[in-house]
């Protein structure tokens, strides 16, 4: 019972964003159905978790099924005034499969298309048992998000944590956080929501959905690169890609962990940014929006990816050419190094506000850490050889993929901060073991994908072959 609400709360909230992105034309033609599906899927559980956050911002200390009753007035709201629109308002051109790309594929694509679609139900059948399990695995996650979610469903309110070295000082009724960082609370919030419904906290409810969001993401791939034309094919193999990966899998199934929501969303932004380069229309930026102000509401880390979602607009709108490019950057690069190696200028511990540093000492025990953890162990499986790869072929592929430029600005930006700025920083020293060069590479996962499966596309396009 407590699963079959959860699912149906998840449900409601996801329906509604579908119901007005269908109501209102955001996409139509191939994959139209299959992105209106992930869109609603990512934003609509996020979007009820910052309704839970801001009764706590405006109402203070209240009951949590204040929030859950406004959320499913809002939801079933929005649903009822997209079915009372005359049917011609809310159609869509195509459901997502043309007649002629269906009828082309041959037996021997069609069964091609069935074995991984198999292999993704399978992947997706697997990980059930792990979400819906009544445990929260004992790690950051059950330390964090799950822990505030318990205080509050506990005490039937939501109460502000004090930091950990108030412990000794503190009330004997205050609660004390565990962690040293004061993450946001959106995706307590969310796992808060889904559990608000049962009496007795069994933790099942929020890991669905983890599978949802991880569910939502290969909705949003493969409806993108339908978008773009691309076969059938290639775009549920490029689902099951992103669906195998060892970490994807572990964060799903060890649900609890705020990651895989800011991935979510960074896929999102990425796909808009793809939509936006083969026209362009108002919801665009609009959508953008959101998602820059949700990433920093999902972990602190969505701050600074937001820094690369500006950069990647910048450059999809101005479209600087080579020469610019080297204009712009070489003198900040220059600067930057006269600053540190002159002045000690500290700009990593600036930009984080002093959560890491610049730390040349450990600089090789930061790149070991990436190499072994992107080539040598199985965490990423072969995506990071798929990348380099499609980095050695994109010279020639350029021109079949360069009007995507603010898309592949994005994909630069998630580069450097992953191989050149994570082993210059304090955090080099853990990436030895994994953990942090995991999660940030969580966030761009989805980008790397899609932009494997376009630099291939190019390069065979360059070849002649398609």
């Amino acid at each position: 019972m407590n699963l079959a609400v959860a699912v149906f709360k998840l449900s409601l909230v996801s329906v509604s964003i579908m119901a007005v992105l269908w109501r209102f034309k955001v996409v139509t033609g191939p994959g139209a159905l299959a992105l209106i599906m992930g869109m609603g899927g990512v934003l609509g559980p996020l979007l009820a978790g910052v309704g839970m956050w801001m009764v706590l911002i405006v109402f203070g200390p209240t009951a949590h099924w204040l929030p859950e009753i406004i959320m499913i007035s809002v939801s079933l709201a929005l649903i009822i005034y997209t079915t009372r629109l005359p049917p011609s308002a809310i159609s869509l051109t195509s459901s997502g499969f043309s007649a002629s790309s269906a009828s082309s594929i041959g037996a021997l694509g069609k069964g091609l298309i069935g074995c991984f679609c198999a292999l993704i139900a399978v992947r997706f059948l697997s990980l059930l048992p792990d979400v819906v399990a009544p445990r929260l695995f004992p790690w950051d996650a059950w330390l964090v998000w799950g822990y505030e979610a318990r205080v509050w469903f506990e005490t039937g309110q939501f109460i502000p944590f004090l930091a950990p070295k108030e412990t000794l000082t503190a009330d004997s009724t205050a609660w004390v956080s565990f962690t040293l960082t004061d993450y946001p609370k959106v995706v307590p919030s969310m796992m808060l929501w889904l559990s608000g419904h049962v009496t007795e906290w069994t933790g099942q409810a929020p890991g669905l959905a983890w599978l949802w969001a991880a569910t939502a993401i290969g909705c949003l791939l493969f409806g993108l690169l339908r978008q773009l034309r691309m076969p059938t094919l290639v775009a549920v193999i490029a689902v099951y890609l992103w669906w195998s990966l060892p970490i994807i899998n572990a964060h799903t199934a060890l649900h609890g962990y705020a990651d895989l929501w800011l991935s979510a969303v960074l896929g999102l932004i990425s796909v808009i940014f793809l939509l936006m380069s083969v026209e362009s229309k108002p919801w665009h930026w609009l959508g953008i929006m959101t998602g820059l102000i949700l990433l920093p509401l999902i972990k602190i880390e969505g701050i600074y990816w937001d820094v690369g979602i500006v950069f990647a607009a910048l450059v999809h709108h101005y479209r600087p050419s080579i020469r610019a490019w080297l204009f712009l950057t070489l003198p900040w690069l220059v600067i930057g190094v006269i600053g540190y190696v002159i002045f000690d200028l500290d700009w990593i511990h600036w930009v984080t506000g002093g959560r890491l540093e610049f730390a040349v000492s450990d600089l090789m025990t930061g790149l070991w850490g990436v190499w072994r953890h992107t080539f040598v162990f199985y965490d990423w499986h072969l995506l990071f050889y798929a990348v380099f790869l499609c980095l050695l072929a994109l010279p020639w592929a350029y021109r079949h993929v360069h009007h995507f430029v603010g898309f592949l600005a994005l994909v630069a930006f998630g580069l450097v901060i992953i191989v050149g700025v994570l082993p210059l920083s304090g955090g080099n020293v853990w990436l030895g073991s994994g953990s942090l060069f995991s999660r940030v590479v969580i966030h761009f996962s989805l980008p790397m994908v899609i932009f494997v499966v376009m630099v291939a596309h190019g390069w065979r396009q360059y070849r002649g072959v398609v």
